[in-house]
C-alpha cells in the first residue's frame, strides 16, 4: 500500500515561499517514520511535483529528515491506501457523503497496540482450545470492529 504525504500545510509550514521545505512537524515525521518502519512505501504528494526542477530538491530534503529520498508525485494510484493532506475533506466510500468529526476515527499508537493485543490474546485462547468468556468474545467483537473500520488513522 502507496500511503501519500502532502508536504505543504501538512508535512511543514505552508506559505514560506521559499524552494526548499522547513523542518517537517515533530508530529508528522513521527508518523512518516513509523510507517517506513513498518515497511509501508511512502511517497510525497504534493502541487511541487508540477516542477520538473523541484524533484531532486525534494528527494534531498526527504533524505535528509527521513534518511531515504522517498518518491515525488502529484498523482494517486490504484495502490494509494492512505493520504494526509491539509486540504482533503474525507468522503465516506462509495456513498458520495461527507465525513463529520465524530464519524472519523483516530487512534493513538497505544490504543491500537491494545486492540491488536486484545486480538491476538483471543486468537491464542482460540487455538488452545478455551474456550473465550463472553466477555473476552464482546472485547473481540468491539477491537475487530473498530480495526476494520476504513477510516482509522494512526496519530502520534
Amino acid at each position: 500500500m502507496n500511503i501519500l504525504f502532502d508536504v505543504d500545510g501538512t508535512l511543514v509550514q505552508h506559505g514560506t515561499g521559499d524552494d526548499i521545505p522547513g523542518e517537517p512537524f515533530p508530529t508528522m515525521k513521527k508518523l512518516l517514520l513509523s510507517y517506513l518502519d513498518d515497511g509501508d512505501t511512502i511517497h510525497l504528494f504534493t502541487a511541487r511535483a508540477c516542477l520538473p526542477e523541484q524533484i531532486p530538491v525534494l528527494q534531498a530534503w526527504s533524505l535528509k529528515h527521513f534518511g531515504v529520498a522517498l518518491h515525488i508525485t502529484n498523482q494517486k494510484d490504484f495502490s494509494t491506501g492512505i493520504i494526509y493532506d491539509d486540504r482533503a475533506i474525507q468522503v465516506r466510500a462509495n456513498t458520495g457523503t461527507l465525513v463529520t468529526g465524530s464519524e472519523s476515527l483516530a487512534l493513538t499508537y497505544a490504543e491500537l497496540d491494545c486492540l491488536e493485543q486484545t486480538l491476538r490474546l483471543y486468537h491464542s485462547m482460540a487455538l488452545s482450545g478455551e474456550r473465550p468468556s463472553i466477555e473476552a468474545e464482546s472485547h473481540y467483537q468491539q477491537a475487530l470492529a473498530i480495526l476494520s473500520f476504513p477510516y482509522t488513522k494512526r496519530h502520534v
